[in-house]
């Protein structure tokens, strides 16, 4: 039961991630991750635990690529 619980916090963590457009945004979705890792510390091996931080930073820098992408998009507009 208890990984469901994982996964599911996992899962709004990152959908939270991913409605970020602003670059605060992004860094408070980074807080709520790292709330995240410490509510399951105990409950979470360190594999899977590098696996959801591998996971969820690779989209962090996807997600900050995008952001900027649009920025300078909005700035060469004007």
């Amino acid at each position: 039961m208890e990984f469901i619980e994982i996964q599911n916090d996992y899962i709004w963590t990152i959908k939270v991630l991913e409605s970020c457009i602003t670059e605060p945004q992004i860094e408070v979705s980074e807080k709520l991750f790292s709330r995240f890792l410490s509510k399951w510390v105990d409950e979470i091996s360190d594999e899977r635990r590098l696996q959801f931080t591998n996971g969820f930073y690779r989209l962090v820098k996807s997600k900050f690529l995008s952001v900027r992408k649009k920025q300078i998009s909005l700035i060469n507009y004007n």
